[in-house]
Parts: C-alpha cells; structure tokens; sequence
C-alpha cells in the first residue's frame, strides 16, 4: 500500500492556497503552540473515534512540539473529559470518562488543559495561561478541525490572539467537514499556514 503524505488533492490546495495568499503567515512577537485533544480516543486505531488521517498529523504535531520546545516557545495541550450530561454528552450519547484509558494523551506534555467542550476556552484556564506567556500569536494544531478546532480558533480570534491553524496538523473524521472548516475559518478567523511554512516564519522572526 502506498503510504499518504497528505490529506488534499488538488482543487482544495488551491482553495487553500487563496486563502494563503489573502492573508499571508506572518510571525508573532510571542507566539504559541496549542494542541488540541491528541487522545487515544481519537488516535487509536481500536477506537470507534478512530481518526483515519491521525496516521498522517501525528509526525507532523510532534515536530511541531519538538520545534516549539528547543526555541523556548511555549506548548500547551487540551484533554478532553466529559462531564455527565452536558450538552455534548447529550448530543453524542459518548462519555468520555477522566479515567478510561482513551481518553490519555498519546504525547508526552506539559500545560495540559482539561475542557468538556468543544471550544478550549469555556470554562478552563486556557485564556489566563495564554495572559501570563503574553502571548499574541497561537498556532493551533488537533482534531478535529470542524468540531474542537473551529470553535478554539473562533474564541481565540475574539480574544485578540490571533490565531493561526496549522493545516497539515489537523484532521476530521470525515475530510470534507475538515476542508469545509478550514474554508471558513480562513474566509473570517485565521491564517492558514502548513508545519514547514510555520517553522520558516518562526525562525526568521526569531
């Protein structure tokens, strides 16, 4: 079997591409990674929320961590856990439970928020972390893109922090929902940008 390296063909490249060229990458004064849900719920292949193209984001999410981590960046992490019958439980019939092993991070972290919905500023310390690193850029990577990712970037653009998502590090269960986010968020909310263009843009403003 072939191995895949990417998740769009070649119209939604050029759908990207509009957007990328609209509102070009330009690199914060105090920029930060946040990585959204990396669970075994997602990531495990023996999940019924198995996220097929979590093969392809992962090396790339990693590389991001270890790229963010060796310039003294800071890397922050959500969790997902519900709570009993919250909105999100009642709409998906799935809980996932603080102790269930799938519901683990599958990446060694630090600054780990805990969130039991979909945007990771509701209810948590994601905003008040972000104040003390004074923080003005954050780079967003995760699953999935139209659920967790599009609601965190929506707050965080109406918070001021400029948002930027990382398009080869984020994934939905299903691609067209993926690609349907990613248009809207860059028609009104956030800069796209790839892994690469990402350490490029920081390591020049560094």
């Amino acid at each position: 079997m072939t191995e895949r390296n990417s998740i769009y063909n070649e119209s939604q490249e050029k759908t990207l591409a509009f957007y990328k060229k609209r509102h070009p990458l330009v690199g914060g004064n105090n920029p930060a990674l946040l990585v959204v849900d990396v669970q075994r719920y997602f990531f495990d292949c023996n999940s019924k929320a198995f996220i097929q193209d979590s093969s392809i984001i992962l090396p790339k999410i990693q590389a991001l961590i270890e790229f963010f981590r060796k310039n003294n960046l800071p890397v922050l992490f959500t969790r997902h856990v519900d709570i009993p019958k919250s909105p999100m439980h009642n709409w998906w019939g799935n809980f996932m439970e603080e102790n269930d092993s799938l519901t683990e991070l599958v990446i060694n972290c630090e600054h780990v928020i805990k969130k039991s919905s979909y945007d990771a500023f509701y209810e948590t310390k994601l905003e008040e972390k972000l104040r003390d690193f004074k923080v003005d850029q954050l780079y967003i990577c995760g699953v999935q893109t139209h659920l967790c990712i599009s609601s965190s970037v929506r707050s965080a653009f109406i918070r001021g922090f400029n948002p930027v998502v990382i398009t080869d590090a984020v994934a939905s269960k299903y691609r067209q929902l993926h690609i349907a986010a990613l248009s809207t968020l860059a028609h009104g909310f956030a800069i796209l940008a790839n892994s690469e263009e990402v350490k490029k843009c920081l390591s020049m403003s560094s």
